[in-house]
């Protein structure tokens, strides 16, 4: 009975949701659910076109259509929600900016893994449901997306307790999503909430440092980022810099200048 109506689901999300034939499809969509936010749509651009170059050498191996239709799944279960940076940006930049860490710097080319990491905040801060995930992405995603999920009835403090405890258990596809959601946040912090005191900064890149430390050996490239920019960004919080730069692409270089721009590739 539950195979029929996990079935019945697919059959009724397909209905829902368009079938995605290019990019410029699924372009459109995610212009509309973030209100054609132009860092989004940059992001996404430079993404689907290296994406689509990929699954042009991989074939049916590759299903390129899935990763796609994931993200306007989570475009649409996320409208109306922003990120906590001072320009309140739509918050699908955050799972799209997650794949795109795992893709660009984790040298990721899993599918499952990158629709994980699209979808990874959607059970946690939505009304999607394990069956509709389940039923339009798979088994594997679903796992995974459980397993970074926080349980909604325990406090933040003890949900990060737990997650430093349960992160060395997790799944390797969960450790590459949970590690490039660290890394996304962290960067954040570059500009952090208006709202946010030094000292709750600096407790988020002490929960960072705890969190890469149960997870060594997870992508080495991954953990480098996070590592530099711990160390270089937490002793420049709340200092003044001479540039601003949009949500996301502030960093910190060897030589401690604030840099805009996309994450490099260089381990």
């Amino acid at each position: 009975m539950k195979i029929v109506q996990l079935f019945l689901l697919f059959i009724i999300c397909s209905l829902q949701v368009p079938s995605f034939a290019d990019l410029h499809e699924t372009r459109e969509v995610l212009a509309s659910y973030s209100n054609n936010h132009h860092l989004i749509l940059q992001n996404y651009d430079r993404l689907s076109e290296e994406w689509n170059i990929y699954a042009s050498e991989k074939g049916e191996n590759w299903d390129l259509d899935r990763l796609l239709l994931a993200i306007e799944y989570a475009a649409e279960k996320h409208l109306g929600q922003v990120r906590k940076d001072p320009d309140q940006t739509p918050y699908i930049i955050h799972p799209i900016g997650v794949a795109g860490l795992l893709w660009n710097v984790g040298e990721v080319r899993s599918i499952d893994v990158l629709i994980a990491a699209v979808l990874h905040d959607t059970l946690e801060d939505t009304d999607a449901t394990e069956e509709e995930i389940e039923a339009l992405f798979g088994p594997r995603v679903l796992y995974t997306v459980k397993e970074v999920t926080n349980d909604p009835s325990i406090s933040g403090e003890e949900n990060k307790l737990r997650q430093i405890e349960h992160a060395p258990h997790m799944s390797l596809d969960g450790k590459l999503v949970k590690l490039a959601d660290r890394v996304y946040n962290v960067s954040d912090l570059s500009l952090p909430p208006p709202a946010w005191t030094k000292e709750k900064v600096d407790a988020y890149y002490s929960w960072g440092q705890k969190l890469l430390d149960v997870l060594p050996g997870t992508n080495t490239a991954l953990e480098k980022k996070l590592q530099f920019m711990i160390d270089h960004q937490r002793e420049n919080a709340f200092t003044p810099t001479p540039i601003k730069c949009p949500p996301f692409t502030m960093w910190v270089d060897e030589d401690g200048n604030v840099v805009c721009g996309y994450f490099p590739t260089s381990k």
